[in-house]
């Protein structure tokens, strides 16, 4: 109820500054161009986050998969041998549990592909795909900028554009009207 409430009064302000100047749907643009930037550019840390965690963990299951087996074959009995698929499954339950402990997006994935794997996928499919959505929404608002600075609206530069908003100070302008 409170974010609907927010919400309706971020609106209402937005249309009291675009009824006293309508060139406040170029801020209204341009912040809108800011937020969906950011989001990329949060996106991009979280997938590389995720991709340097899942590295290490690939890495730490490998260790411990090399170092158990080693173990189990020096012995040469067949009790170590039989208990090897479990005890195998057992280290990949447990580096699947560090996942999801992790808060891991791709964990589920990760149980299947393995870790390291899916560290890959994501590097090659979802980073690349992120980092080219990003540079377009920057080209995009650079463009835009420069469109907006080579022909100022109403015939005048107005500086208000690249200005960071200020619900405080818009909402106490349009007060009132």
């Amino acid at each position: 109820m409170l974010a609907v409430s927010r919400y309706i009064f971020e609106l209402a302000v937005w249309l009291r500054a675009l009824a006293q100047d309508s060139r406040y749907g170029l801020s209204y643009y341009f912040q809108i161009m800011e937020k969906q930037i950011r989001y990329y550019e949060d996106f991009v840390k979280r997938m590389e986050h995720e991709i340097a965690l899942l590295k290490r963990f690939g890495e730490e299951e490998r260790a411990e998969i090399e170092a158990m087996t080693k173990a189990i074959l020096t012995k040469h009995d067949k009790d170590s041998t039989k208990a090897l698929p479990s005890l195998l499954k057992k280290i990949q339950s447990e580096t699947d549990r560090k996942a999801r402990r992790n808060f891991c997006m791709y964990a589920d994935q990760a149980k299947t592909n393995g870790h390291g794997f899916q560290a890959f996928l994501i590097e090659r499919q979802i980073l690349l795909k992120l980092h080219a959505k990003l540079e377009e929404c920057t080209k995009e608002r650079a463009k835009r900028l420069a469109s907006v600075n080579a022909r100022p609206p109403a015939g005048t530069k107005w500086e208000k554009q690249e200005q960071s908003w200020q619900w405080k100070q818009q909402a106490a302008s349009v007060a009132g009207r």
